[in-house]
């Protein structure tokens, strides 16, 4: 038999008995009410059933930029970035991406400013 948390509380208020025979709400002067049961969540399906792959997105190139510098910082203290930017502009990577890319910061340490310089290499890694 099964009773809804309503028919529960409606029995046990007006039976005190089953009250007494229940110790844990034997000493309360009246039964609280059970809270009604959540509701079963509603179960969906993926949207998508399976993972697309990423097309091939053409060649791949590596850049290594060396830093010839009096005073050598951090390899993110050079502010690659904007170098990197520029020669996507020019046309001389088709872009940046993640996909397309590997990179490599090195520097190297020079006697005088005027031996200062950033030397930029692009490989071709793949097709």
């Amino acid at each position: 038999m099964k009773l809804s948390s309503q028919q529960l509380n409606e029995l046990l208020r007006d039976r005190p008995a089953l009250r007494k025979r229940n110790p844990e709400i034997s000493g309360a002067p009246g039964p609280e009410p059970l809270r009604p049961g959540e509701p079963e969540p509603v179960k969906r399906r993926a949207l998508v059933s399976r993972v697309p792959r990423e097309e091939k997105s053409g060649p791949r190139f590596e850049v290594c930029f060396t830093v010839f510098s009096v005073r050598p910082c951090d390899w993110d203290g050079y502010h690659i970035k904007p170098l990197l930017d520029m020669v996507v502009h020019a046309g001389i990577l088709p872009g940046d991406a993640w996909h397309q890319l590997d990179g490599r910061v090195r520097s190297r340490k020079v006697s005088t400013a005027e031996e200062e310089k950033t030397l930029i290499e692009i490989c071709r890694i793949s097709d």
